[in-house]
């Protein structure tokens, strides 16, 4: 059960929240500057090789990629931007549209109901996320973060529940991604 990065903080500290290790409001809400807390922000924004990675990827595609889609667990929601305001982005209608559509095709599928909205109204603040950066700093106009369904205690699922999940999780993204086609 390790929500983190690997990468040692200090002797007795190991790990940064990736997702709010993101160079868009880093650290402004939602994050914690105790390096052993679960939703420690990093040292500076873009402190992990893994988020590295991931901006290096998404500015890479800037102007070509269409849907950044970040899977987290867990909670049954579909969340776009702004993780670290209650205002909607620019586009929020077409944000709207296409996490409404995995919720549709999801509840149509197995009658599981996801909600659907901007992460710190229908959740909570956290700044520093990958969607908020895909969406405003790599320019990929449709950025959507994806909590799974919850299983056993919440983060483990039982085995018999992983396939049903997946295959849920698959109708969602399938639909989100027609969705995106269709429009762009």
């Amino acid at each position: 059960m390790w929500r983190k990065t690997r990468q040692p903080v200090t002797s007795s500290c190991v790990g940064t929240d990736a997702n709010r290790n993101f160079d868009f409001h880093w650290g402004e809400v939602g994050a914690s500057s105790l390096s052993c807390a679960d939703t420690f922000k990093g040292k500076t924004a873009f402190s992990e090789p893994e988020t590295q990675l991931l901006r290096d990827l998404m500015l890479s595609l800037s102007g070509r990629a269409k849907f950044y889609l970040t899977l987290h667990s867990y909670g049954n929601y579909l969340l776009y931007p702004w993780g670290y305001t209650s205002a909607y982005p620019d586009n929020v209608k077409d944000l709207d549209e296409v996490a409404q559509a995995g919720a549709s095709a999801i509840r149509s599928s197995t009658g599981t109901r996801y909600t659907v909205g901007s992460s710190t109204n229908v959740l909570y603040a956290a700044a520093g996320g990958s969607d908020d950066y895909a969406l405003a700093k790599a320019n990929i106009p449709i950025a959507i973060c994806m909590e799974l369904p919850a299983g056993g205690s919440g983060f483990d699922p039982k085995p018999a529940q992983i396939e049903p999940f997946v295959t849920e999780t698959w109708t969602g993204i399938k639909a989100m991604a027609e969705k995106v086609i269709a429009k762009f």
